[in-house]
């Protein structure tokens, strides 16, 4: 089992490779492991190098809730940057810490805080407003609770 996990944290890189093997939020529900699980999974993949713009496009859909998507794609273009991590180089971004809320049945708030490679002084904090949608966690906005805005307000607002 150690060997899968050394050969899976290698392909990913090591910037998104913190993200995958820390554990849930001690004590954690179910409810908050699989919603949490959900944002790692979103975050080593996002994190990584090695995906296409369709591979990007595919997990914009299947990690936003739909009406966040929708919302996305009509505003994408004034969006400048990566809507996971807010920045327009998530590969230098790995995951420090991961603490989560369950604010109701259908709702965890994931809160990861992350370091940024080279700059140690650089910890952004994003909130992750997690619903279950179908049985399946997704992400109803997103919080860059260090810049104090959140991606659907972001791409809402009147210019």
């Amino acid at each position: 089992m150690w060997r899968s996990i050394a050969v899976l944290i290698l392909a990913i890189g090591p910037a998104s490779a913190q993200g995958l093997v820390q554990r849930s939020t001690p004590g954690a529900s179910p409810t908050i492991r699989a919603a949490e699980a959900t944002v790692r999974e979103a975050l080593a993949r996002d994190l990584s190098t090695t995906l296409t713009a369709e591979d990007k496009e595919g997990d914009l859909k299947r990690f936003l809730a739909a009406p966040l998507y929708r919302v996305f794609m009509k505003g994408a273009r004034d969006f400048d940057g990566d809507p996971f991590t807010a920045s327009q180089e998530p590969e230098s971004y790995a995951v420090a810490s991961i603490s989560s809320t369950q604010p109701s049945p259908t709702r965890v708030d994931v809160t990861v805080r992350f370091d940024v490679i080279p700059s140690p002084e650089i910890h952004p904090v994003i909130r992750y407003e997690m619903t279950e949608i179908a049985g399946r966690w997704q992400a109803n906005d997103i919080f860059y609770v260090t810049d104090k805005h959140s991606l659907r307000t972001l791409l809402t607002r009147k210019r």
